[in-house]
């Protein structure tokens, strides 16, 4: 790697990396990362520089299912969609929460479905056997295992999903929520870590949250280490208020929509990295302005609002 200026994309889901990854810093001139969240707990190790380059959210139509609620067409049961890879961490990703929030919102209400799509479950047992009783118990909770072709989960996105929700405890960035927004589907989420770096709350349903230790040393992450804890009476809140006000968080959805594909652009994402690598290859250098400079714009106010 020598005589190259090496740049590492990383991404972390708690407030501060490993001591096994600062030991790495060493190999690089400079780390990217896709959120701010990530960059401050990057940047608590690092001695050298952390810059945010976020990812770019791909633009999509918006969902066909979408668009038949909007036309007020008859859909079916209305279905909520999560999706998680075991070894992406499943207490990480929460799921049994979002599931015990889904039950004590609507127990065993048929016109009301929740799909859990879940790969390499069976990595753990326990979490396997919880689901499988789980889902025989209540009729209106669906479970997908297994890995699948990509059509199949643009299925689920396109065809089935009239909501997505992500309870997780820490995201570095959050690509399934990202891809639900992107084609207008509303989204529950937690309010905290990656994910704040597209969610807002204007036109995002945040779910309240209390920072908690993990409490036991997991694959990526040890006991001492900090994620969030959804709180449960504002998960369930989110969730029936997601059925009784649709129509507002439709509406609200395709903000969202639009204003990432607007943040996210291709085009914008390129010009940060763009400006990024020319400041590297002018070898930091800068202009100096200051000499001589004087006060050469208006302090003064321009809008009065009519007093």
């Amino acid at each position: 790697m020598e005589g190259f200026y090496n740049i590492g994309y990383w991404f972390c889901e708690v407030q501060k990396i490993p001591e096994q990854w600062s030991r790495q810093l060493e190999f690089f001139d400079e780390i990217w990362t896709a959120s701010s969240f990530c960059q401050t707990a990057i940047a608590r190790s690092a001695n050298i520089p952390v810059i945010r380059i976020p990812l770019h959210i791909e633009p999509r139509e918006g969902s066909d299912r979408i668009a038949a609620r909007i036309r007020g067409d008859v859909c079916g049961a209305f279905t909520f969609l999560t999706i998680f890879n075991t070894y992406s961490d499943a207490e990480r990703k929460n799921a049994l929460f979002t599931l015990r929030a889904f039950v004590e919102a609507y127990g065993h209400n048929e016109q009301v479905k929740l799909v859990v799509k879940v790969s390499n479950l069976e990595h753990d047992p326990v979490l396997s056997e919880k689901l499988r009783d789980i889902s025989t118990e209540y009729s209106n909770i669906e479970v997908i295992e297994g890995y699948v072709e990509n059509h199949v989960i643009e299925e689920l996105y396109e065809e089935r999903a009239d909501a997505y929700v992500s309870l997780h405890r820490a995201e570095g960035f959050g690509l399934t929520i990202s891809d639900a927004m992107s084609r207008g589907i509303p989204v529950i989420t937690t309010g905290y870590s990656g994910n704040m770096e597209f969610c807002d709350a204007a036109d995002t349903n945040l779910v309240a949250y209390e920072l908690c230790q993990v409490g036991h040393d997991r694959l990526r992450y040890r006991k001492n280490d900090v994620w969030a804890e959804p709180n449960m009476e504002s998960a369930i809140a989110a969730f029936r208020s997601m059925l009784s006000d649709y129509p507002e968080k439709l509406r609200m959805a395709q903000r969202a929509r639009d204003r990432i594909a607007r943040e996210f652009s291709m085009q914008k994402i390129s010009n940060l990295m763009l400006e990024r690598i020319q400041l590297i290859q002018s070898n930091f250098s800068y202009s100096d302005d200051l000499e001589g400079r004087r006060l050469d714009c208006e302090v003064g106010i321009f809008n009065t609002y009519g007093f």
